[in-house]
This record gives C-alpha cells, sequence and structure tokens, in this order.
C-alpha cells in the first residue's frame, strides 16, 4: 500500500521490517530513504538493538542467564501458536474456526 507521487514512492509493508519506505529521485539505486526508522527491529540505544523482534530475544536470554521465569510460559507460546493456526484455517475456509481444549 502507498502513495505514488510525480516525485517518488511512500510506501507501507507490513511484511518485513522496513516497514515505511521512501523512494524519490535522489535515492541511490532504488533503496528506500533511510530516514524512516525500522519499526520492527529498531535503532540501538546507547549500544543495544531495541524493537519488537529482539526484545522478545534479549528477555528469553536474561531468564535462561539469571534463573528466572520468563513473561510467558511454553503454554502462552503454544497457545499463540494454535490461534495463529486457527486463524490460517479460518481464512482457507471462510468461516469461524472453534480452538479444542486443551
Amino acid at each position: 500500500m502507498g502513495n505514488i507521487g510525480s516525485k517518488g514512492v511512500l510506501s507501507f509493508d507490513g511484511s518485513y521490517s522496513g516497514t515505511i519506505s521512501k523512494h524519490t529521485e535522489a535515492t541511490p539505486s532504488g533503496y528506500p530513504d533511510v530516514s524512516y526508522p525500522d519499526v520492527i527491529v529498531g535503532p540501538q540505544v546507547h549500544g543495544r538493538q531495541l524493537g519488537f523482534c529482539v526484545e522478545p530475544m534479549y528477555h528469553f536470554i536474561e531468564c535462561v542467564r539469571d534463573g528466572l521465569a520468563p513473561l510467558t510460559s511454553g503454554a502462552d507460546g503454544l497457545l499463540n501458536t494454535r490461534m495463529l493456526l486457527a486463524t490460517e484455517e479460518s481464512v482457507r475456509r471462510g468461516e469461524t474456526v472453534e480452538l479444542a481444549e486443551f
């Protein structure tokens, strides 16, 4: 999805981490303008990469290292996976899919 103008394109694409990009006559070799932040992974702040994709990994590593229980459990992860699979099945069927209790 994007806006096309006479001097460039501004696009939004949630399928990769460069979600918002700008392409203009000044954009070298077709690469997006880096003035827009990577909203999924994010910038480095005080030498630490931040963002949606890396924070859960940091948390998991810290829990293993320090012997702590993670904020989410294996059961939470399983339920999330089941919901994602049910969503895909619902789209394929074109109808509501109920999750069986476990």
